[in-house]
């Protein structure tokens, strides 16, 4: 059974946005730790609904499929070591005190 358009067109879109996220971690590192942040949440969230709606075979009780698992395990590191990274670039950024 193929995925609504809604779907497929959000992971066509990660293509581009994956992109814009190194640049931005690059460019503007706050921005694209943001943006990291919001892919990862919305990515996890997706391909969770793709898989309970049983897009891709019957869900299994007690079973999560390893890509599945994997995403979440990255995601769950993205969302604790970005407000660490996010503190420490903003700590960098403060002018030194004249004296």
């Amino acid at each position: 059974m193929p995925v609504p358009f809604a779907i497929g067109l959000y992971w066509d879109a990660l293509t581009v946005l994956d992109l814009l996220t190194v640049l931005l971690l690059w460019w503007r590192p706050k921005l694209g730790l943001w943006l990291a942040v919001a892919i990862m949440v919305s990515d996890i969230s997706v391909n969770t609904r793709v898989y309970l709606a049983g897009y891709f075979g019957a869900p299994r009780a007690h079973m999560v499929p390893l890509s599945l698992f994997e995403q979440s395990l990255f995601g769950l590191f993205v969302l604790l070591t970005a407000p660490l990274a996010y503190t420490q670039l903003t700590s960098q950024k403060q002018p030194a005190a004249a004296g």
